[in-house]
């Protein structure tokens, strides 16, 4: 029997091909793996803003029965923005608008902070302005018998006022039902407020300014973002400007007693 003797590059060539394409399969199943593994194959776009829903301005929230809340900064009356609800229909999401701003109203528009949820199912928010001369307001939405949702503004946050403005992200709740959020600016320095507002019955809300950042010095100032609390009641957020070196501060507040908070500061480096 004969054997064909093949040249020794031509060898080596056959043989770099097989390895290339067993690697190849290897890199295939390897991405097929990870792909079913990390469940990319299994994304699905629930829903699609059309050019007349307004512009998704914050991310959603959900609630027990799987319901998902968010806020368009555009749409509603005169493009004022707009708080939907999306409901699963037999994997059909159908969207909702729960209420619509009004640009040139008296409630606020252009709602951009996101929104939280309570244990009733009322729904909280800020919006940008439309408020008392102008300024930013804190809503909430209300689920009425008959299926709308009435709207109510807590509190106004009027440019250059000691309360502060430049609400940074949605409100949040504690356990007794107050809110709490910072703003970037105004206070008792024009460096920033961390604010709760306490329900008080008949709609009412009481206002109290917590803590006001005092400069750009080493406790930090102008909170950005948005605070979150613990189990303990003591409240933590971030400051833009600030601290030792000038790149702002991570900062807790803690209750003293007599209804304001103390805070430190640890410095970005």
């Amino acid at each position: 029997m004969q054997t064909k003797n093949v040249a020794p590059g031509k060898k080596f060539s056959r043989m770099l091909g097989t390895a290339a394409m067993a690697m190849l399969l290897l890199v295939v199943l390897i991405s097929e793996f990870a792909s079913s593994a990390l469940g990319t194959d299994r994304y699905k776009t629930l829903y699609t803003f059309k050019k007349d829903n307004g512009q998704v301005s914050s991310g959603v929230i959900l609630d027990a029965a799987g319901n998902l809340y968010g806020t368009t900064v555009l749409g509603g009356f005169n493009d004022g923005g707009t708080v939907y609800e999306l409901t699963d229909k037999d994997g059909h999401w159908a969207k909702k608008v729960l209420y619509r701003f009004n640009r040139y109203g008296k409630g606020g528009f252009w709602p951009t902070g996101g929104l939280v949820l309570d244990p009733a199912g009322n729904l909280y928010g800020t919006t940008r302005g439309g408020g008392v001369n102008g300024g930013e307001t804190l809503f909430e939405l209300t689920p009425t018998a008959d299926g709308t949702w009435k709207h109510t503004v807590i509190h106004t946050f009027p440019s250059g006022r000691k309360d502060g403005y430049g609400i940074g992200g949605p409100p949040i709740l504690d356990s007794v039902g107050n809110l709490y959020c910072s703003t970037g600016d105004g206070g008792a320095y024009g460096y920033g407020t961390v604010v709760r507002l306490t329900p008080k019955g008949g709609g009412r809300w009481k206002e109290s300014i917590l803590h006001s950042f005092t400069s750009h010095g080493k406790a930090g100032s102008n909170p950005t973002e948005n605070v979150t609390f613990d189990s303990a009641g003591n409240l933590y957020g971030a400051t833009e400007f600030g601290g030792a070196y000038g790149n702002g501060t991570v900062y807790e507040l803690t209750p003293n007693g007599d209804g304001k908070l103390e805070g430190e500061s640890a410095p970005f480096v």
